[in-house]
C-alpha cells in the first residue's frame, strides 16, 4: 500500500470513530430529514394539515425533553464511573477515593438498574399527559380538518408509540456514558435516513398525514431496539450482565438533585419555545401559524446541527473532570464551542438569504418567511447557544444551576411576550426569546464556567465566539435596515 493510501486509509478510520464526525452525520441526516420532507409537506398538505404536522413533533419534542433533565445526568454519572468513580461525592465535592482510572463496572451496573426503574416511571408518567395535555392541544386545529377522524388515528399512534421510545432512552444513555458516542450517531444515521427515503416516498405516492406520522413513529420503535443492540455489544458486553433491577436510593438521591435542576432548565427553555407554537396554534390565522412554526422549526433545526461540536464531547469532557484534567477539558471545550458558533451563524446567514427564494421555487403553500422575525430568532438563539455551552461546561462539575438560570430567564421571557403580544403580535415571542437570554440567561450561565475554570472573559471569547458574533452582527444590522427600507 503507498503512503498516500495509507494515510487516506488513517483518516478514514479517524473520521469513521470519531464523535464529533458521527454526531454531525447523525444531526445532518435529521436535519435532512427537514430539508427534504418539509418542501413537499409545504407543498402537498394543506395549511391545516402543515399546522398539525408541526403540532405533533412539537408535542413529541417537549414530551422528550422531559427526559432531559435525567438523560444528562445519568450520562454525566456513568462517565464518571468510567473514570473511575466510586460514587458521585467523590467528584461533587472534589475528594478522589480512586486507586485508578480504571472503570468501576460495579457502579456503572448500580447506576444502569436506576436508570430503568425511572425510566420506566416516565414512560408511564409520559403517556398520561400525552393522553391528556396533548390531547388538548390538538382538539382546535384538529377540528377544522375535513377528515378529523384520521387525525385522532394518527394522535393514538403518537401516543401509543412515544412510551415505548421514551423509555429507549436508557440504551442511548449508557451508550453516550461509556462514550460509545461514535457508533451510537453512526446507527441513528442510518436509522434517520432510513426514516427520511420512507417519508418521502410517502409523500411522492400521495399518503395522508396520517400515513406521514406512522412511517415516523415505526422508525422510532426501531431506534429503540437498535439502541439495545448496541448497547448489549459494547465494552465486551458487560450489560447484558446487569441483572441488578432495583433501585438504588443513594443514586437516586443524587441524581434526582441534578435531574429535577436539569429538566425545569430545560423546559422553561426550550419547552417554552415549543410552547409558543402550541399557543399561537390556538389563537392566529391559520397561515400566520403555518409561516411562524416553519420558521421556528428551521431555527430549531439549525441549532440542534450547530450542537454537534460541543455536545459530542460532553461525556469526554465529565471524565476529563474526574480525572482532575482540567487544561485538556477546557482546550476541548474551546474548540467545540468555537465551530458551533459557526455552524450555527452559518446556517442562519444561509438559510435567511436563501430561503424565501426555495419557497418560490417550490410552489409553497407557506409562501415566505418573516425576515424580521427570522433575525429576531436568530439572535435569541444565538444568544441561547452560548450560555448552554456555558452551562453545560460547568455542569461537568455535576453542580446544576439549570433550574435558576433558565427558571429566571423563562420568566423574563412568557412576561415579555404576554406584555408584547398585543402591541407586537407574533414578534412578541421571539422577543421575549432574546429578552430573556440577553437578560439573564446567556451572561448568568457563563459567569459560572469563567469563575470555575478561572476564564477571562476576551481571552476565551476571542478564541471562540468572537467572529461569528461579528458576523451574526453584521447580518442582522442589514437585514433589519432592508426591512425598514421596504416598509
Amino acid at each position: 500500500m503507498t503512503p498516500n493510501k495509507t494515510l487516506f486509509s488513517k483518516q478514514v478510520q479517524s473520521l469513521y470513530h470519531s464523535p464529533t464526525f458521527n454526531t454531525l452525520g447523525s444531526y445532518a441526516s435529521q436535519t435532512l430529514y427537514f430539508i427534504l420532507v418539509l418542501p413537499l409537506v409545504l407543498t402537498r398538505l394543506t395549511s391545516e394539515e402543515i399546522v398539525l404536522w408541526y403540532l405533533f413533533s412539537s408535542i413529541i419534542a417537549m414530551q422528550m425533553l422531559a427526559d432531559m433533565g435525567f438523560n444528562p445526568t445519568f450520562v454525566r454519572v456513568i462517565s464518571y464511573a468510567m473514570g473511575g468513580a466510586h460514587s458521585i461525592d467523590d467528584v461533587s465535592h472534589n475528594v478522589s477515593k480512586k486507586t485508578s482510572n480504571s472503570p468501576n463496572w460495579n457502579f456503572i451496573m448500580k447506576i444502569v438498574a436506576t436508570m430503568r426503574v425511572i425510566y420506566f416511571r416516565l414512560s408511564v408518567f409520559s403517556v398520561v399527559v400525552l393522553a391528556t395535555v396533548g390531547t388538548w392541544a390538538i382538539v382546535k386545529p384538529a377540528s377544522l380538518m375535513q377528515h378529523e377522524v384520521s387525525v385522532w388515528f394518527s394522535w393514538f399512534v403518537i401516543v401509543a408509540t412515544t412510551g415505548i421510545a421514551f423509555y429507549g432512552n436508557v440504551y442511548s444513555g449508557y451508550l453516550q456514558g461509556v462514550n460509545h458516542i461514535a457508533v451510537l450517531r453512526r446507527w441513528e444515521t442510518v436509522t434517520s435516513l432510513a426514516s427520511l427515503f420512507s417519508s418521502l416516498l410517502i409523500l411522492f405516492i400521495g399518503g395522508t398525514l396520517f400515513a406521514l406520522v406512522l412511517t415516523k413513529q415505526f422508525w422510532s420503535l426501531v431506534a429503540v431496539l437498535r439502541n439495545y443492540i448496541l448497547s448489549s455489544n459494547v465494552e465486551e458486553k458487560r450489560f447484558r450482565q446487569f441483572k441488578e433491577k432495583k433501585i438504588d436510593k443513594e443514586i437516586f438521591n443524587a441524581v434526582w438533585t441534578s435531574s429535577w435542576r436539569s429538566g425545569i432548565g430545560i423546559m422553561m427553555s426550550h419547552g417554552l419555545v415549543y410552547a409558543t407554537g402550541l399557543v399561537f396554534a390556538q389563537i392566529g390565522s391559520t397561515y400566520e401559524v403555518a409561516r411562524y412554526l416553519v420558521s421556528l422549526r428551521l431555527m430549531q433545526t439549525i441549532n440542534l446541527f450547530s450542537q454537534a461540536p460541543f455536545y459530542s464531547k460532553l461525556p469526554m469532557l465529565a471524565r476529563l473532570y474526574s480525572e482532575r484534567k482540567k487544561e485538556e477539558q477546557i482546550r476541548i471545550a474551546a474548540h467545540g464551542m468555537k465551530f458551533s458558533y459557526w455552524i450555527f451563524v452559518g446556517g442562519f446567514v444561509v438559510t435567511g438569504i436563501c430561503i424565501n427564494h426555495i419557497l418560490q421555487l417550490i410552489g409553497s403553500n407557506v409562501t415566505n418567511i418573516d425576515m424580521l422575525l427570522w433575525m429576531l430568532l436568530g439572535i435569541g438563539f444565538f444568544a441561547e447557544r452560548y450560555g448552554a455551552m456555558h452551562i453545560q461546561l460547568y455542569s461537568t462539575t455535576n453542580n446544576i444551576i439549570w433550574h435558576k438560570a433558565n427558571g429566571i430567564s423563562g420568566i423574563i421571557n412568557i412576561g415579555t411576550a404576554m406584555f408584547l403580544f398585543s402591541f407586537f403580535g407574533v414578534y412578541a415571542f421571539p422577543i421575549g426569546i432574546v429578552v430573556g437570554n440577553l437578560g439573564f440567561y446567556s451572561w448568568y450561565a457563563a459567569k459560572h464556567s469563567y469563575r470555575e475554570y478561572q476564564l477571562s472573559f476576551f481571552s476565551f471569547e476571542s478564541k471562540t465566539s468572537g467572529l461569528s458574533f461579528f458576523i451574526l452582527v453584521i447580518y442582522t444590522f442589514a437585514t433589519f435596515i432592508f426591512f425598514l427600507s421596504n416598509q
